[in-house]
């Protein structure tokens, strides 16, 4: 084989991969904000999906025996921490994000209140507020389960620059929360 026939069969060879880099590299900014929007994502064996996650905590709730959620929540004056339905659709049509951070902050005020009814201190961290409630034998492992992964999907909302929740995300994380709000009242 000669020289120009060489290089003719390395040009065919490698040109698709050069190409691919190069456009890669290119564009590698205008991929990586398309990659940042979606919010499902399967390669191989890996998938990552929030309402997946929230279904996923909403079937351990089940197995964890939390109650479902009344159509009325009851709110007591005094402890007015969860947001009236209709205040909360509204938050999440436009701002699903923002609803879930709200949901989290009632998550954490019934928390608050069930430490102050038993006497434990609730003026600390919530990760070792809930250890304290566990140790206490107020809350269960599958509680505490249900708990760090609501505040792990509350985490990706709160940090992910861009993600594309949607209202249903944000009502099926309420509805889990609800759950164990409603839970955390009977103890």
């Amino acid at each position: 084989m000669d020289l120009l026939v060489f290089i003719v069969e390395m040009t065919k060879a490698l040109a698709w991969p050069i190409v691919v880099v190069f456009l890669f590299l290119v564009l590698r900014k205008q991929i990586s904000g398309l990659l940042s929007e979606l919010r499902h994502l399967k390669y191989k064996d890996i998938e990552a999906d929030f309402g997946k996650k929230i279904e996923s905590i909403s079937i351990e709730a089940d197995k964890a025996g939390l109650p479902p959620v009344s159509e009325k929540v009851e709110i007591e004056p005094e402890k007015e921490y969860v947001l009236p339905d209709l205040r909360f659709k509204q938050i999440a049509n436009s701002l699903p994000r923002a609803a879930i951070i709200e949901t989290w902050i009632d998550i954490e005020s019934a928390l608050r209140d069930l430490a102050r009814r038993h006497k434990i201190d609730a003026n600390v961290v919530t990760s070792f507020l809930v250890r304290a409630l566990l140790l206490g034998g107020l809350l269960s492992a599958a509680d505490m389960k249900i708990l760090n992964d609501l505040r792990s999907l509350r985490n990706t909302a709160v940090h992910k620059e861009r993600l594309n929740l949607t209202s249903e995300d944000a009502m099926a994380y309420r509805n889990i929360a609800l759950r164990i709000i409603e839970e955390l009242k009977k103890r």
